[in-house]
């Protein structure tokens, strides 16, 4: 995993519960050494991270990793990438339906060590009032992805519901526009 979306989840933890936890997990993992944007950071360390801040905040993963997805897509990758807020700027939809192209344009513009290796979605089936999504990745860090997607519905201010279907399918529900 790059280090950005990591990058993303440090600063969440830092900003809702302070430097402690976190720094207590990084030491508890090992984690020590500096993490750019695009640094290599090894899965085991990510999930050692997890299951630390898990126990010293008092949450579970689960709502650890939907809570980093949805501060990621609500507060840091607007930063990152405000080209793709901009572009697929109408709705949820959109974004959802283009989010395969722009994790391909951001792999093919990153110089790395190793190849990005970015989830997948794959629209199952979509209707007027929602899509089934398939998330494809090795990592298992669905909650990561349903956390991402409704802090979209946040940053679009749509009114949606995401359900966990499978451990790797998600239903997304568009209820309403809330600035309607």
């Amino acid at each position: 995993m790059k280090g950005i979306l990591l990058l993303g989840g440090f600063d969440y933890i830092v900003t809702q519960f302070g430097e402690k936890p976190l720094k207590e997990a990084q030491k508890k993992c090992h984690l020590r050494k500096m993490i750019l944007p695009f640094s290599d950071v090894d899965e085991e360390s990510i999930k050692c991270l997890i299951n630390e801040l898990s126990i010293n905040l008092g949450l579970s993963s689960k709502e650890i990793m939907e809570k980093v997805g949805y501060y990621w897509t609500l507060k840091k990758a607007p930063e990152f990438y405000p080209q793709f807020y901009e572009k697929y700027n109408r709705s949820v939809r959109e974004f959802l339906i283009n989010l395969n192209y722009i994790h391909k344009v951001v792999v093919e513009n990153v110089v790395s060590s190793k190849k990005l290796n970015p989830p997948e979605f794959e629209v199952i089936r979509e209707e007027k009032n929602y899509i089934l999504l398939r998330y494809i990745s090795k990592r298992n860090m669905i909650h990561v992805a349903i956390g991402a997607i409704k802090g979209l519905g946040q940053y679009f201010k749509e009114d949606i519901k995401v359900v966990k279907q499978s451990d790797d399918t998600m239903l997304v529900h568009f209820i309403q526009n809330l600035s309607s």
